[in-house]
């Protein structure tokens, strides 16, 4: 027959399970808090990049913006609708075929853009 357990040995049983829980709880913690590091070191990453892009979209767009202005030198004095305007007039000269010839220049990059 077993013996019956004291009540001090109750005590310390439970105390013992006690200090299970709070580690297990601790544990959960701990991991509860990698798993936010995760994703915000995630969410910080897709920021960065977003950023990236817009960078050197606008690098793209001023250095292409200053071309034209150092070929033809007046269009700065241009409003922006008569700019529009105008780079809408010179770049649908059917003879030109302007969309034409830029699509020749840069068949196959736009698939090794999106790769990167």
């Amino acid at each position: 027959m077993a013996r019956k357990k004291s009540f001090e040995e109750y005590r310390e049983e439970n105390i013992r399970e006690q200090e299970k829980i709070k580690q297990q709880i601790e544990d959960a913690r701990l991991k509860q808090l990698q798993a936010e590091h995760c994703i915000q070191r995630a969410e910080n990453q897709i920021t960065y990049q977003r950023k990236k892009k817009d960078k050197a979209r606008v690098h793209r767009l001023i250095t292409k913006g200053a071309a034209i202005e150092a070929i033809c030198k007046d269009t700065q004095y241009l409003m922006e609708s008569e700019f529009y305007e105008l780079m809408d007039e010179v770049l649908n000269i059917p003879e030109l075929q302007f969309h034409l010839r830029v699509a020749d220049m840069v068949q196959g990059r736009q698939g090794i853009v999106e790769e990167e």
